[in-house]
């Protein structure tokens, strides 16, 4: 297993996030040995790492994002003057060789280019998405250079915009998805996967107030086509709804939707014995189209007796799902957010054809561990933690 993943660890350590690596030029030029441009030199970039740095502040939190030919063997105060303040309150995001920005506060997404001698980041388009009505709290799935989809499947929409020209192409009024009694709105999908010309979005449940659930919810998937501006709502109810932002996919691009936080804290919403429930954290595995696979589920709280929560799931490779689960039991809702103590956490792996489950170490000296993307065919992920700098 270990030896099919590569997890460099030059990067693991330092206090940063991890985002990406760009194409930025064609051609080579020379560096100094903390792996910056020479602006003088006039030559471009072959390629380049972006850095993102989240700076707590009294006024809230500012992003800054850096571009480095090379990764810094240190990252501190000098590397964060060299990044760009992308501003409070965003989220980023990458496709292609372009990045963009999602403001929640002002409702606006900015493009941004890297200049290829400088590494200088600079905005390059701005779009603003306030007189369409959405709210801007939930990030974009892109299926092309020219069609990008942020949704508000509560309220009925999808709203359409092309990435190159940075401009609102439509608005998709689609079947609203019926959300249970006191259900938190900003319930329902928070980001999805494209799927050749569709997008599959998870639903997950979100809580108003503690053991007031009336309805059990399933799990269940949306599968949106752009072509024809409709929506299916596809359930599971083999298992207990509330898996979030959940999809993880393989090396052969097949979709397993799995448990997150709130399963587990959905339990302490029914005032019933959770034996009488679906399936709390379950494992279920997506068809083609979008349509559970009725062959497929493993219920982790069989195969791991003393499992509790999911904080993390780091990836699936090889048939084999890594992820990070608490063994802390909470006995009050109050008493939930024990679950991200991590003197009860442990990482596993979990074969997902025979059930079999091993300890996996390679994480052990980090706490926080997520997956960030493949490069060049191997995962990289990013350890995320706070210095004061």
């Amino acid at each position: 297993m270990t030896s099919s993943m590569n997890t460099p660890k030059r990067w693991v350590w330092m206090s940063l996030l991890f985002l990406g690596i760009l194409s930025l030029g064609i051609t080579s030029c020379d560096n100094d040995d903390d792996g910056n441009v020479d602006p003088d030199d006039g030559q471009q970039v072959d390629s380049g790492w972006l850095i993102g740095s989240i700076v707590l502040g009294t006024n809230g939190n500012s992003f800054y994002l850096g571009a480095f030919e090379e990764i810094p063997s240190t990252y501190g105060t000098a590397e964060l003057e060299k990044s760009t303040e992308i501003g409070l309150g965003t989220r980023l995001q990458i496709f292609g060789n372009n990045i963009y920005s999602r403001d929640e506060n002002a409702r606006t997404v900015t493009k941004w280019k890297v200049d290829r001698t400088t590494l200088e980041i600079v905005p390059e388009a701005i779009m603003s998405f306030v007189a369409s009505g959405y709210s801007g709290r939930k990030p974009a799935v892109f299926l092309s250079e020219t069609q990008a989809f942020f949704q508000d499947l509560v309220n009925g929409y999808v709203l359409e915009w092309n990435p190159t020209t940075m401009e609102i192409t439509k608005t998709h009024n689609v079947t609203p998805l019926d959300l249970p009694p006191n259900l938190d709105p900003f319930s329902g999908p928070f980001s999805g996967e494209a799927r050749g010309d569709k997008i599959y979005y998870p639903i997950r449940y979100l809580i108003q107030n503690c053991c007031d659930l009336p309805v059990v919810p399933f799990a269940k998937v949306a599968v949106f086509d752009p072509a024809t501006s409709s929506i299916e709502y596809i359930e599971d109810t083999r298992a207990l709804g509330g898996m979030a932002n959940s999809f993880m996919v393989d090396e052969n691009d097949v979709i397993y939707h799995r448990p997150d936080r709130d399963n587990s804290w959905m339990r302490a919403f029914f005032n019933v014995d959770t034996s009488s429930l679906p399936t709390v954290l379950p494992i279920l595995r997506l068809n083609a189209d979008g349509r559970y696979d009725e062959s497929f589920k493993i219920d982790l709280n069989e195969v791991i007796p003393d499992i509790q929560s999911i904080p993390q799931v780091q990836f699936v490779l090889d048939d084999k799902m890594v992820f990070t689960y608490s063994t802390y039991k909470f006995d009050a809702f109050d008493d939930r957010n024990q679950m991200y103590n991590t003197d009860f956490y442990k990482t596993v792996s979990l074969d997902l054809n025979t059930q079999n489950v091993e300890p996996f170490t390679p994480f052990d000296q980090y706490n926080s561990i997520s997956l960030q993307g493949k490069i060049n065919g191997s995962n990289y992920f990013s350890y995320t933690c706070q210095e004061v700098i």
